[in-house]
């Protein structure tokens, strides 16, 4: 019996297909892109991906107590990065998709855990070069700029996903995120649902509720944040003059979008570009 029952596992081994990958990407491929295209690929120079193995290697683990792996890291940035299935990603870098989704998710818990301090709320030297970048731009005294986007998710197993549709008709969480004008997060909160309007997502941030409390902790005197037209206008938010069709020629000229160069607050999602890349990310207007 336990010679059949050998004989039967091998045969039943032979059906196991071995799924083809491409070979040696990371050790042939990836060393040949120039600086350009690599942070094209990853959104990330080489030096940042450096950094970002040598501050989580410390904490990373696995079940055989090796080193975080640049295959790993590497993988699971370029699927952050683009519009690109699981299948794919796995083919290209060699892993099964369920490795790839296994690392990607301690990938993220990762990040999430150990380098949310790089998100921080400019103040000193942070806020100056702030100021000078929106002012640059025709926007003086701008601490930051705020705007929202819509992060698809599948339909929520809670007692009323009826609030998840968004007005495009799928479902969503809200991300509401202040950017700095040289494009970096300051402030992020995200889970609100779908149908709500921007206005009402951004009440409920701490960023919002700080502003109630003690608003000159933020944003000093002076000074103030600036939004699109769905912002509620207040004394620390300033949002483009609402169009009437009686606007004056200054007020349509304050309105108009800005152009897109580097010292200008743009699209959210040109303001991190892992945002930008993701699956689906819907953006809303122009930060005016």
């Amino acid at each position: 019996k336990y010679n059949n029952h050998n004989k039967t596992l091998s045969q039943l081994l032979c059906f196991i297909r071995n799924v083809p990958k491409i070979p040696g990407y990371v050790d042939t491929v990836v060393p040949l892109h120039n600086p350009a295209e690599f942070k094209a690929h990853f959104r990330l120079s080489k030096a940042q991906v450096e950094d970002v193995i040598v501050a989580l290697g410390p904490v990373y683990q696995n079940a055989l107590c090796t080193k975080m792996p640049i295959t790993h890291v590497l993988a699971c940035l370029w699927t952050l990065s683009n519009q690109e299935s699981y299948r794919g990603v796995a083919d290209r870098f060699g892993i099964s998709k369920s490795a790839l989704m296994n690392h990607l998710h301690h990938f993220c818990t990762l990040v999430n855990t150990h380098l949310g301090y790089h998100i921080f709320w400019p103040v000193g030297e942070a806020l100056h070069s702030s100021e000078l970048g929106f002012a640059r731009a025709g926007f003086p005294h701008t601490v930051c700029a705020v705007d929202g986007c819509h992060i698809p998710i599948r339909k929520p197993h809670v007692a009323n996903p009826v609030g998840y549709p968004n007005r495009k008709k799928f479902y969503s969480v809200i991300l509401s995120g202040f950017c700095t004008s040289n494009r970096r997060f300051c402030h992020i909160t995200v889970g609100h649902p779908g149908s709500w309007h921007d206005a009402r997502a951004f009440r409920l941030t701490p960023v919002a509720q700080t502003i109630d409390l003690d608003p000159l902790s933020i944003v000093p005197a002076g000074m103030h944040i600036i939004g699109d037209s769905a912002y509620p206008l207040l004394p620390q938010l300033m949002k483009p003059y609402r169009d009437n069709g009686h606007l004056t020629a200054g007020q349509k000229r304050f309105n108009r979008p800005l152009p897109p160069n580097l010292d200008s607050p743009l699209h959210l999602h040109t303001l991190h570009p892992f945002l930008a890349s993701r699956r689906g990310a819907q953006t809303k207007g122009m930060i005016r």
